[in-house]
């Protein structure tokens, strides 16, 4: 037998060979088989986040027959705390609370593996009124789309397997995104579209988006400094595009980028790539993007290109 410890080795690609030596002396060599290291982190470890606002703790389905219902009855403060099993998506919130499973109060992060959001356009919608909403430890699976949010929100601690589109989206606002793992989605982890608050994308295991891990559109924007920090990920894999990309338009936003400690691995375009002019497909154009970026401390290896473009970079 043979054992080789591959988080000794340089992420890179390697050739084995197999000789086997009989009694007499004789030897045989296998055909030579190229393997790839690729020392990605493991999927971030949840960790326990207390119930949010100190209101109201609504069970489901122990007084609330669906999640819909406890959300009806909730005001914002309030928790709807969902025990294990498997509930539709097509959720609506549309106040300031803290949708969760059992892991909340536990921190048994099995709660999470044993807790299904399933199907839906999207899955979970928080409304505009629905500031400082929280979704925390689900599994969310299948539907057109995963959490989209019109107001302020946090998703942490969740698990999004092949949901059909964006895993994640914020819409012309500010967030929060951490602690979570995305796999296989249909397009991309998290989508970004015209940040007007600060954004936290935070220690999140993205791999095998169909597009990118993840996908910024910086439309114009004139507003207060806006500060986007995507911060301790991993975006492994991208089967069609980068492991983040951003994307300019026609004037310099009031915007600024932080990209810290991210392992950017494998994804077939670029780790990290520009494009302008509201275009999505990477071409590799390097694209003249004014706004100010800070790429700090990132490892970034086995994609086509590492970084391609920037002005202020």
């Amino acid at each position: 037998s043979f054992s080789w410890d591959t988080l000794k080795s340089g992420d890179d690609l390697y050739t084995l060979t197999a000789v086997a030596t009989d009694t007499s002396g004789n030897t045989k060599v296998s055909p030579i088989v190229t393997v790839r290291v690729q020392n990605a982190a493991p999927p971030p470890e949840p960790t326990p986040t207390p119930p949010g606002g100190g209101g109201a703790v609504r069970r489901v389905p122990q007084d609330y027959s669906s999640i819909q219902a406890a959300i009806n009855a909730s005001t914002a403060g309030d928790t709807a705390l969902v025990s294990p099993g498997t509930y539709s998506g097509t959720i609506q919130i549309d106040r300031g609370i803290t949708l969760a499973s059992l892991f909340l109060t536990t921190g048994d992060r099995t709660n999470i593996d044993r807790t299904f959001l399933s199907g839906g356009a999207p899955i979970v919608s928080v409304s505009t009124a629905a500031a400082n909403a929280r979704i925390i430890g689900f599994t969310l699976k299948g539907g057109t789309k995963g959490i989209q949010a019109f107001a302020h929100a946090t998703v942490e601690d969740n698990k999004f397997m092949a949901v059909g589109n964006d895993a994640t989206s914020i819409e012309t606002t500010s967030g929060i995104i951490r602690h979570n793992y995305f796999e296989f989605p249909g397009d991309d982890c998290i989508d970004v579209d015209d940040p007007r608050g600060s954004i936290l994308v935070e220690a999140n295991y993205c791999k095998g988006a169909d597009d990118d891990g993840i996908e910024i559109r910086n439309y114009n924007y004139t507003g207060p400094m806006v500060t986007v920090t995507i911060s301790s990920n991993t975006f492994v894999g991208s089967e069609n595009g980068d492991g983040i990309q951003l994307i300019d338009y026609s004037a310099t936003a009031n915007r600024r980028y932080l990209i810290q400690r991210n392992l950017l691995i494998s994804n077939n375009k670029a780790g990290l790539g520009l494009l302008d002019n509201g275009d999505t497909v990477q071409d590799f154009r390097a694209a003249s993007m004014p706004e100010r970026i800070e790429v700090i401390n990132n490892t970034i290896a086995g994609n086509n290109n590492g970084i391609s473009g920037g002005d202020n970079l």
